[in-house]
């Protein structure tokens, strides 16, 4: 059995304190050192939310360093509230200020598109409108042209028969219904020369019939009218009672006069 001197349980007493107290504290440090991240954590979270400026950033570094976290994080936060709310609020003003111009210059422009379509339609309803009152004309026209053509044409046929056509027998009515179907300078001449030929035609007892074998219109308007005719004419007489056919061809120009196709110039062609 050993022998304890008072001294050597004072020595172990006092090293059982000392390990005691090491124990603790080192307890002590390591819940601080747990609890030191969560803040670092906690600020770190606050700083990374607003994203404040590089400045603003050193000023809260600094100011953390002197205050509680609780009032390090809040400043920065408020100031950069009021930032963005500025901005927010500056360009809602520049949106509506935006939009409010354009506005006012949107009904200027709607009202010259608007006036300069109207005035395009117009010029295009006032073409259209001429274009159309000449067609309209000119196809009255034509169709006038294509019935005077028809008209004199029938006309000059019925009227070369009668001029191609001469019995002695009956010359005066012959000469009657020639001068009553011509106009102008044809009917002059034939006026002039119808005594001699009369007498020329009865001393040699000269027959003739005409025949119209075909007809076409040269050149046709309202009112004068070119028809080539070409004509089978059997003639006979006292020297020669045997008929004979003469073929002629006849431009025979047709005038308007009163309402009535008359024969103004014929020419053998």
């Amino acid at each position: 059995m050993e022998k304890t001197t008072p001294g050597t349980v004072l020595e172990a007493d006092t090293d059982e304190a000392t390990d005691a107290t090491k124990s603790t504290t080192g307890q002590s440090v390591s819940e601080s050192e747990a609890k030191a991240p969560e803040t670092s954590a906690e600020e770190s979270s606050a700083a990374s939310g607003d994203e404040p400026a590089a400045a603003s950033g050193a000023k809260a570094s600094a100011a953390g360093a002197e205050k509680p976290s609780g009032t390090v994080a809040d400043e920065p936060s408020a100031a950069l509230a009021v930032a963005p709310a500025a901005t927010a609020d500056t360009s809602a003003g520049t949106a509506k200020a935006g939009p409010a111009g354009k506005t006012g210059a949107e009904p200027g422009r709607r009202r010259l598109l608007l006036r300069g379509g109207l005035a395009a339609g117009a010029v295009l309803l006032v073409v259209a409108t001429v274009l159309a009152v000449v067609f309209a004309w000119k196809l009255h026209n034509r169709d006038r042209v294509d019935a005077a053509a028809r008209e004199a044409a029938a006309t000059a046929q019925s009227y070369v028969v009668t001029l191609t056509s001469i019995d002695s027998q009956h010359i005066d009515q012959n000469f009657t219904d020639v001068l009553g179907g011509a106009t102008g300078d044809f009917k002059d001449m034939y006026a002039q020369s119808s005594t001699q030929l009369k007498t020329l035609l009865v001393q040699n007892k000269a027959v003739s019939k005409g025949r119209v074998v075909d007809a076409s219109i040269k050149s046709a308007s309202v009112d004068r009218v070119e028809v080539m005719l070409f004509v089978d004419q059997e003639v006979s007489n006292s020297a020669s009672p045997d008929p004979r056919v003469d073929r002629s061809r006849i431009l025979m120009t047709m005038q308007r006069v009163g309402g009535h196709w008359l024969a103004a110039k014929v020419e053998m062609v």
